[in-house]
């Protein structure tokens, strides 16, 4: 989920930004997710979808805009949708059902990258505090001076959202930013993207 070695200086601000709001708010979500002990690979698959994101993100920068954007991307969010569907399909005890629920909700935000305005996405990512904090809050009633560890949680949930919906405003206000003068968006971008949302094996050794 980070820029690749080396390639720090030529980021694209909206990706650079990405990873700030990762960094900030969804690595810290997703190591309250683990610290739980009872959400199973949660934390893990949210650090999956945003970084299947950050990939969506770098076609943007890259790719002039498609005439059909959501089946355009339908391809290249196929890993997002894969760790969403690992976190929907998890067995878990039924003590964190709230849990589950609460994260469900907050992942509709994801969506904004098929969007465009109007609605604007902003208010689309904005509107699922509302939706989140409906089972978020049952946990907060339950663990409030108890565990604070679930508290946490709740917390760290909310201001993911609320951060994702700043990043949207300042670099994707009328939907995924494109740029004009890129190339095509064709199925050759997908292994480049893929490229830019990993972290690259070590360089072979210079010869002697």
């Amino acid at each position: 989920m980070r820029p690749p070695a080396g390639d720090t200086d030529e980021v694209h601000p909206a990706v650079a930004a990405y990873d700030e709001h990762v960094t900030q708010t969804v690595i810290p979500f997703a190591d309250a997710c683990d610290a739980l002990g009872g959400l199973g690979d949660t934390g893990a698959d949210i650090r999956a979808t945003w970084s299947g994101i950050r990939a969506v993100i770098v076609i943007g920068t890259r790719c002039k805009k498609p005439a059909d954007v959501p089946a355009a991307l339908t391809p290249h969010l196929k890993p997002t949708q894969d760790a969403i569907g690992k976190i929907r399909a998890a067995r878990l005890d039924r003590a964190y059902d709230w849990h589950v629920k609460a994260v469900m909700e907050m992942l509709q935000s994801v969506s904004w990258v098929v969007m465009s305005a109007p609605p604007a996405p902003t208010s689309f990512v904005k509107e699922t505090v509302g939706s989140t904090d409906f089972w978020a809050n049952k946990i907060r009633k339950e663990y409030r001076g108890k565990d604070d560890k679930q508290i946490d949680f709740c917390d760290k949930l909310k201001a993911l959202i609320l951060d994702l919906a700043a990043y949207v405003k300042e670099h994707h206000l009328s939907g995924l930013s494109w740029n004009p003068r890129g190339v095509e968006l064709t199925d050759a971008v997908v292994a480049d993207a893929a490229a830019a949302a990993a972290v690259p094996a070590p360089a072979a050794p210079a010869k002697a």
